[in-house]
């Protein structure tokens, strides 16, 4: 009975001891599935964020080549804004100098239009006086032949009337001609001064609109800083992820809104500021030519009255040359005398009218091109505030250029911060078969107590034990090598970025026959490193799931945390 009974207790040992064996490769064969998925789904996953890490350091390479050529773009522009400043500051003086040279020449001929009034008032003056000298002559002509002319005496009172009276109409049409070329003056004098008003206002204006505009680029240069600084910024690492993203692409939306709203402001100053000059430019013209016919209509009509007065005087000298041989050896030789001085200042009058057309025209010359001069400086100062607004335009299209590629590239850094992009992926190790001792002790178990295989399995399981036992010893080598790697890796990792990526073990699951039992023991070893700091969100970790059989142990490959 009691070999019975042990004999009973012996089979019931070994059943129980078949049915454990069988969990066991039941168990080992899931846990290889498993291994099997996991080994596939990590190859597809790596594949893709190796053909990610590809794509996006192309595209690094790229944006920071476009960086670069985008960067000697902005320095050549801000070379050409710079001259085209340099340029628009010259023609400035230089308007600034013809429009002091227009001032003194308009003062210059103020002043000959004051001397040629006096000169035409004091030929006026001398006109009168030759007229009561003659009026003179006559008396004492009439006197001295009122014996010899008394029947004459009527009819030449009468022409000696009409000669005063068309003197005397003369002398008021002189007169009117004189305050009318006083009244243009004075209107032309008015409209100089509104003109320099007008022109004042608009240099206020363009001096006002200028500060608004270097404002504007103050604004811009600040909003570019700042823009700088925010993608040189550090993010916060609990924040990061698609929040990171659309923070950033809102920002840049903003800044992108910002600076087209400046620019739109800038080319409405601009513009207002052409607007302002053409119309300034305008006045001028007009004001030319206002000038300019007024003077050729009042030189033009004094000429022709000075002309009509020549004429007249010498009608009146050939009536007198006329009539002197008619009279008396006396009265001839006496008015002989006054003959000679009247035709040299008749000629005297001549020579001095063309003089003074002369001068005229020389003064109409020049004031003709200095106006063509102002207009030509004017158009130059269009032109080059067209070139400038324009390459403004382009610089402010390089700079956005610029802060994209420079966003792409902090998208590439937050990637790779992320762990998306890795210099070095991880490498896969093979597939691992466990329970190489255990199969043994199955196979060296007598034919009654070992579990129901089939006779196929179990020379299949002998002919492995010693190739995986091999295979084992391989793996755990390679594994220390990697491992090794690994360190080396995150040191020079540490040294190029500054900050360190900490390796963290997975716990470790261990098979153990405890008397029939299997007990799944979870030995967590983050506990050592309670010092360092927090793991970042996809940093490399070097997981270490070992399987524990009563003589083997076996670890898993290491993959990268998610």
């Amino acid at each position: 009975e009691d070999l019975r009974s042990e004999n009973e207790r012996l089979t019931k040992d070994l059943q129980y001891a078949a049915s454990i064996g069988q969990s066991f490769l039941e168990k080992n064969a899931e846990l290889e599935a498993e291994m099997a998925n996991v080994h596939s789904r990590y190859v597809v996953r790596i594949e893709k964020l190796e053909q990610e890490c590809h794509s996006l350091r192309m595209k690094l390479d790229c944006s920071v080549s476009a960086e670069s050529s985008l960067n000697a773009e902005v320095d050549v522009l801000r070379d050409q804004l710079k001259r085209a400043r340099e340029s628009c500051s010259k023609s400035e003086l230089a308007l600034k100098k013809l429009e002091a040279s227009l001032a003194e020449r308009q003062q210059s001929e103020n002043d000959r239009t004051a001397a040629i009034e006096l000169h035409l008032r004091t030929r006026v003056k001398a006109l009168e006086e030759q007229l009561s000298e003659s009026h003179k002559l006559n008396e004492r002509l009439l006197a001295q032949d009122c014996n010899s002319m008394l029947s004459e005496e009527g009819s030449h009172t009468s022409v000696l009337a009409a000669r005063e009276q068309e003197l005397e109409l003369l002398l008021k049409q002189v007169q009117a001609e004189v305050e009318a070329l006083g009244a243009s003056k004075r209107v032309l004098e008015s409209e100089l001064a509104e003109a320099q008003g007008r022109l004042r206002e608009t240099l206020d204006s363009l001096t006002v609109e200028r500060a608004a505009t270097l404002k504007a680029e103050r604004e811009a240069t600040e909003l570019r800083a700042q823009l700088d600084t925010l993608q040189l910024s550090q993010v916060d690492p609990k924040q990061r992820g698609n929040s990171l993203f659309s923070e950033v692409e809102d920002r840049r939306l903003k800044q992108e809104r910002e600076l087209l709203s400046l620019r739109t402001r800038f080319r409405a100053l601009h513009e207002q500021e052409s607007s302002l000059r053409e119309e300034v430019r305008k006045s001028r013209a007009q004001m030319a030519q206002l000038m300019a016919a007024g003077g050729h209509r009042a030189d033009a009509r004094q000429v022709v009255l000075l002309q009509d007065a020549l004429a007249r005087a010498k009608l009146d000298i050939a009536q007198l040359t006329r009539a002197l041989p008619s009279q008396s050896s006396g009265p001839g030789a006496t008015s002989e005398a006054p003959s000679v001085p009247l035709s040299g200042l008749l000629e005297m009058e001549r020579k001095k009218v063309e003089a003074l057309e002369r001068e005229r025209l020389s003064l109409l010359r020049v004031q003709s091109e200095s106006h063509v001069r102002e207009d030509q400086l004017l158009r130059e100062l269009h032109k080059a505030s067209l070139k400038a607004e324009a390459l403004e335009a382009r610089m402010l299209k390089m700079m956005a250029q610029k802060d994209d590629c420079s966003v792409g590239r902090k998208d590439a850094a937050v990637h790779e911060q992320l762990g998306v992009v890795e210099e070095e992926p991880p490498v896969l190790r093979e597939r691992i078969v466990m329970s190489h001792a255990f199969r043994q002790e199955c196979a060296d178990a007598p034919s009654s107590k070992r579990p129901k295989t089939s006779s196929r399995e179990d020379k299949e399981n002998t002919d492995k034990a010693p190739d995986n036992e091999t295979q084992s010893r391989n793996t755990a080598r390679d594994e220390a090598q990697r491992d090794e790697a690994l360190v080396e890796h995150s040191q020079c990792d540490e040294a190029q970025r500054g900050r360190a990526k900490e390796v963290v073990r997975k716990p470790k699951v261990a098979f153990q026959d405890d008397t029939g039992e299997t007990a799944n023991t979870a030995v967590d070893e983050r506990a050592s490193l309670g010092t360092k700091r927090k793991l970042r969100r996809g940093s490399v970790v070097v997981p270490q799931q070992k399987v524990e059989s009563s003589s083997t142990q076996v670890e898993v490959q290491q993959c990268k945390q998610q």
